[in-house]
């Protein structure tokens, strides 16, 4: 995946089963490449790869952990465009994130648009899904439901939860779509239909971040400050076997790069900065002392000045015009 490099990116080996449909010719058709994520359910995984390539999606790609008594061969040979990446059990599982999954998995997909799913998740067929036209939009995120709940709360409103002059917190108030296209800071779950470029652009997820709740509120609020849209799709759609289970969103490690690249950071008209001054409010955020607080400002302020002109606008400028620029 060309385009901004987050971090320094490590390497992971994993095996590719399958061909998959030739990329330049794929491309020309404008057709999205479908990503499903395993999740749970292994003694079900044979049936879920099965339910996955009759949705018809001409580039498919499971991703899931390395498993020897799931005969995998037939059913590659059957479908032409079904691709498995295959990870080591442990780093699938404990030592990778959703996010850092994606990241290699949109690096692997042929189109130019990638949808991004789960096992078990109901989704529409190839050719079902009505886009809007004419927008550039990083990522459109569908109408999620569970049988039993119905319509989930799925679009996140970044409100500030903390309003002083020098130090800013921002909280998510989730909302639930409606007929109208809404935008939202994240997808819901990672789910939603991402544009190769502009997620190329953006840095795809971090993956230093192993919290699923601040990687996307990260990636979320980086988007927007840096110009991106993230917009809920009336003509797309999703359905859940039941709701995720609550993250957790207490400030952690995850969190000071979150502060330090988002809410720190202050937009000067042209250019980003992250000011100094934010070393006292690091020290009381992490309970750390000066010196560690130092060597961690200087390095995400080298950061954060080799991205400075990506910038549009710091967080408080985010959530005050959040309703006006919609």
């Amino acid at each position: 995946m060309n385009g901004t490099r987050l971090t320094s990116e490590n390497e992971h080996t994993y095996t590719v089963l399958g061909r998959g449909p030739d990329p330049s010719l794929f491309r020309q058709s404008g057709d999205p490449s479908l990503v499903v994520i395993a999740r749970g359910r292994k003694y079900q995984r044979g049936e879920d790869i099965r339910s996955v390539v009759e949705h018809g999606y001409f580039d498919t790609l499971i991703l899931m952990p390395r498993d020897s008594s799931l005969a995998l061969d037939k059913t590659i040979a059957q479908h032409a465009n079904l691709r498995v990446l295959l990870f080591d059990p442990v780093f699938f599982a404990g030592d990778s994130s959703p996010g850092e999954l994606i990241n290699l998995a949109i690096k692997e997909a042929a189109g130019t648009q990638v949808i991004i799913s789960w096992t078990g998740a109901g989704l529409q067929k190839a050719g079902e899904i009505h886009m809007p036209g004419g927008e550039d939009v990083l990522c459109y995120l569908p109408r999620i439901q569970t049988g039993k709940d119905g319509v989930i709360p799925s679009l996140y409103v970044p409100v500030l939860s903390n309003n002083q002059a020098r130090n800013i917190s921002i909280d998510v108030l989730p909302v639930s779509p409606d007929s109208r296209e809404t935008e939202s800071l994240y997808p819901y779950d990672y789910c939603g239909m991402y544009s190769v470029e502009r997620f190329s652009r953006t840095g795809g997820y971090d993956p230093d971040l192993k919290n699923p709740y601040w990687q996307k509120m990260e990636f979320g609020c980086r988007a927007r400050l840096w110009g991106e849209r993230i917009k809920f799709n009336p003509g797309f759609h999703m359905v859940y076997p039941e709701k995720p289970r609550v993250e957790e969103s207490t400030p952690d490690k995850d969190y000071l790069r979150f502060y330090l690249r988002v809410l720190a950071v202050v937009y000067t008209g042209d250019r980003a900065q992250l000011p100094f001054s934010r070393i006292f409010d690091l020290m009381k955020s992490a309970s750390i002392g000066i010196i560690s607080a130092w060597e961690r400002l200087r390095k995400e302020q080298k950061w954060v000045r080799r991205h400075q002109y990506h910038y549009r606008r710091d967080a408080r400028q985010m959530v005050e015009l959040w309703g006006d620029e919609n």
